[in-house]
């Protein structure tokens, strides 16, 4: 028998916890790559193509129609608190105005010429990072707080890894996904932030409403993995926490509509380079 010194067995306890069974399909992208590229397919483009061909054409063919909204940022910030949060300070900055509101006074000081100057020189020395507002800040800060305090989540994200981006062909397409932690080979965790309070009853309208089964498949058949958690906030206080499993019979309900999409891509593909799909796409039915 060979014994292995104590230092070299911690190693590989590690390698094998790191270890990724799908690591040649990963993406070594930044934020900025992975988001602005279109010649693979994500759940995003897929939520498109839903709607209808034609929405999807919009999309791939106009950048300024993809340009960041607050709402994407403060999600973005959620997740960055929440899954790493050692990067927050770096990506995102906020300021507690109150003080400098009670300087100017009136009724609206935020409408104001001096605040709006005082704010513009803030964004101009945080160039380089995205704002958000302090209550929420301090919304999100809460939320993490929450969510560390509770044995089922902090198990659940124990040897994880963050912010992964993965591809596959999928039905001979080009697939991509960026999950939010994955424990490479067993499960997937996806967080959400909802206005709703992510009770069972909501969720399963949730489901529906932000098509999360095709989601859930979608993630799971690129990167390997079987198990698929939705891990969901209420956005709002009390900040009610839900930790969902997705089923094995739900996400063969999700695979069957991400397949089907697939489908309707591919047989718009040449549409979809050229310009002329949304002059051809028209609803026509009798009622």
């Amino acid at each position: 028998m060979v014994l292995i010194p104590s230092t070299q067995a911690k190693d590989f306890m590690k390698e094998v916890k790191n270890f990724d069974p799908n690591s040649e399909n990963i993406l070594d992208w930044n934020d900025k790559k992975y988001y602005s590229d279109i010649t693979m397919i994500s759940n995003s483009m897929l939520k498109h193509l839903k709607d209808s061909p034609q929405h999807l054409d919009s999309y791939l063919k106009h950048p300024s129609w993809r340009e960041e909204k607050q709402s994407y940022i403060d999600g973005r910030a959620l997740h960055c608190m929440v899954l790493e949060y050692e990067k927050f300070n770096d990506l995102y900055f906020t300021v507690d105005d109150n003080e400098k509101c009670e300087e100017i006074g009136g009724a609206k000081p935020r409408s104001t010429k001096i605040y709006k100057e005082w704010k513009a020189e803030l964004l101009n020395e945080n160039i380089d990072k995205q704002f958000i507002s302090f209550s929420w800040y301090c919304d999100i800060k809460f939320i993490k707080e929450k969510l560390d305090k509770i044995p089922q989540y902090v198990q659940l994200m124990q040897n994880t890894k963050k912010e992964i981006a993965y591809t596959k062909q999928l039905k001979g397409i080009n697939c991509k996904c960026k999950v939010d932690a994955i424990n490479p080979g067993n499960y997937i965790v996806d967080l959400k932030g909802y206005k709703e309070c992510p009770n069972p009853s909501n969720f399963n309208k949730l489901v529906h409403m932000y098509s999360l089964l095709r989601q859930a498949a979608f993630y799971s058949d690129i990167t390997g993995v079987k198990q698929f958690w939705f891990v969901c906030v209420e956005k709002t206080y009390p900040f009610t926490v839900g930790l969902y499993e997705i089923s094995e019979e739900k996400l063969k309900l999700g695979r069957l509509e991400y397949e089907e999409l697939l489908e309707i891509y591919k047989a718009n593909l040449e549409n979809f380079k050229n310009d002329d799909l949304m002059e051809k796409f028209i609803y026509m039915n009798t009622y």
